[in-house]
């Protein structure tokens, strides 16, 4: 990971509705670059600076923290920038208080060729990180069909459900008048996602697969039966909560847990 006083950008984003305790302190929007991937990067911005907020403290200071993040279910890796407030002699994890890091420039550049270039530079000119990523159509427009976007997240990440199952969502599904294409691909993916749940499936972390089947997990799939789950926590002897979380997790949530 590393470090720079860099503000966050105000353009051309795409926020989410998640959000990302990183502290027992700081909460973050989840955000994108509009027609960008979440898989591809993602980026984390302190709920205090929110549009344009200053920190209220003259002594604190805006940090860009840059590093690789793999996925909690896939564990793909991909880019993450996370802006938060730190007092400026606060020491980080990399031993430097916040008032010595460089100061950085984040460009981000939405190019005609579909491609978004986003390039930081500290003060004196070097070129401190640079990525350039594929922008999809990002739009919605009349001539996009709800359901398509329905079929396309069940043929890409839910083809443990029946097609008669999701069918009547397909039909059923809208897109507001203000969706960018990510919004209504990530509503018709969270919809999905419900369904999956009521109708008696879990998804696993690669963490929780790997902790279910030990090195194999990783080739497993994402998607299991309750009931399954429950036979292959009983065989290894581990307690499995009706909630489909393990007695531990429940246990940390309710002493105020947080995730990195």
């Amino acid at each position: 990971m590393t470090r720079y006083r860099c503000d966050p950008p105000r353009g051309g984003l795409e926020y989410t509705t998640q959000q990302v305790w990183i502290s027992r302190q700081t909460a973050c929007d989840r955000v994108g670059w509009r027609g960008v991937p979440l898989s591809r990067v993602d980026l984390l911005i302190d709920q205090r600076l929110r549009e344009g907020v200053s920190p209220d403290d003259p002594r604190d200071l805006v940090v860009l923290e840059v590093r690789e993040h793999p996925g909690r279910y896939s564990g793909e890796v991909r880019d993450r920038l996370t802006w938060r407030i730190h007092h400026g002699r606060d020491l980080g994890a990399d031993g430097c208080r916040a008032e010595d890091l460089p100061r950085a420039k984040l460009d981000v550049e939405e190019g005609h060729d579909g491609q978004t270039v986003v390039t930081l530079t500290t003060g004196d000119g070097e070129v401190a990180w640079e990525r350039t990523f594929a922008r999809s159509r990002w739009e919605c427009d009349g001539e996009l069909a709800p359901a398509r976007l329905v079929t396309w997240c069940w043929q890409r990440h839910y083809q443990h459900l029946r097609w008669d199952d999701v069918s009547a969502l397909a039909e059923a599904y809208q897109i507001h008048a203000s969706d960018t294409v990510s919004q209504a691909l990530r509503e018709a993916s969270r919809q999905l996602y419900r369904l999956s749940r009521d109708l008696g499936w879990r998804k696993l972390t690669l963490r929780e697969r790997r902790k279910l089947w030990g090195a194999d997990g990783a080739d497993r799939p994402q998607w299991h039966r309750m009931d399954d789950l429950a036979l292959r926590y009983a065989d290894l002897g581990i307690g499995l909560s009706a909630t489909g979380c393990g007695e531990a997790t429940i246990r940390a949530a309710g002493g105020g847990a947080w995730e990195e």
